[in-house]
This record gives structure tokens, sequence and C-alpha cells, in this order.
């Protein structure tokens, strides 16, 4: 299960309404398509479909409530 299966699953309404989700980007940037990523796990979508944002500041923040448990 990726990401985003993770997130569809948060929102899905197949469960109870549990209140708002708040989704944020975790780096400011430029978005990129996952294609173009030069790391063919990626390009390839071995690990899940998605985008890449290439970074334009210094800071990362989870994209949700959490910790962010492995950057790659």
């Amino acid at each position: 299960m990726g990401l985003f299966d993770k997130l569809k699953s948060l929102v899905s309404d197949d469960k109870k309404d549990t209140g708002t989700i708040e989704i944020v980007a975790p780096l400011s940037g430029e978005i990129v398509n996952i294609e173009d990523v030069p790391d063919v796990v990626f390009a390839e979508k071995i690990v899940g479909d998605g985008i890449a944002i290439k970074p334009t500041g210094n800071k990362m923040v989870a994209p949700v409530d959490g910790t962010i448990g492995k950057i790659i």
C-alpha cells in the first residue's frame, strides 16, 4: 500500500466521518513528474505512483500530523 492509497483510505466514504484532514506539501518547490526523476525505482513507479518536488527552500514538514520516519 503506497502513500496515496493510505491517504485515500483516510478520506474514504467507507468510513465514518471523523472530521477534517489537512494535507500540505512537505516542502516548497517545483512539482516534477515522477517519470522525470533520475532514480529508476521512482521513475518506473516500482514503489508506487506519486510526484516529485524539486526543493526551493531548506525546510521540510510532515504532510499530515505525524513524524517523518524515513527520508530517501
